[in-house]
């Protein structure tokens, strides 16, 4: 509606349009979030919180660990040293777009690359990715919520389609 409508939807701190192509992306350097759904084995730095969500900020960027009950499936296995966590992540795309669905190796990598910020002697093992994805993250707003469309009517935007930002970036308030 918004193109129909000839509203403009851009970042309102760069006035950058919010439809980047992924190939501009890449020459642009911009931020991704990835999110996937693992099973650590082994132990994990007390940062890594069992009863809330962790947050760790560093020169990188930002890592969130929010803990998850163990599957039913695993629940049959040893569980003893077995956690299951939604772990986001962000990622300055470089050379490459990041996958995506992150797997296992992936997401291993940046857990091993980030080792030395929680000082951990015992590190755990991504032992398995559920489920996982990759977004960009963005932020947009239309130049106006409200005009007139053709002869007798009104366009009234609200929501994401007025405007969008991060971390959600138009993925939908329930994510």
């Amino acid at each position: 509606m918004r193109e129909l409508s000839c509203i403009s939807f851009a970042n309102p701190f760069n006035g950058e349009s919010y439809h980047i192509p992924h190939p501009e992306a890449i020459e642009k350097g911009l931020q991704y979030l990835a999110l996937a759904d693992i099973v650590l084995e082994g132990s994990y730095p007390p940062t890594f919180l069992r009863d809330r969500l962790s947050t760790t900020i560093d020169p990188w960027g930002m890592f969130l660990l929010i803990p998850l009950p163990l599957p039913d499936d695993i629940q049959q296995h040893d569980t003893q040293s077995l956690t299951f966590w939604r772990a986001v992540f962000n990622i300055t795309v470089k050379n490459e777009l990041p996958p995506a669905k992150p797997d296992l190796a992936y997401v291993q990598e940046y857990f091993n690359k980030h080792r030395d910020i929680w000082e951990e002697k015992n590190w755990p093992k991504v032992l398995e990715v559920r489920e996982s994805s990759r977004y960009r993250v963005r932020e947009a707003m239309a130049s106006t919520m409200y005009k007139p469309f053709g002869t007798r009517g009104h366009v009234l935007l609200v929501g994401d389609a007025a405007h969008v930002h991060s971390p959600v970036g138009g993925q939908g308030a329930l994510l």
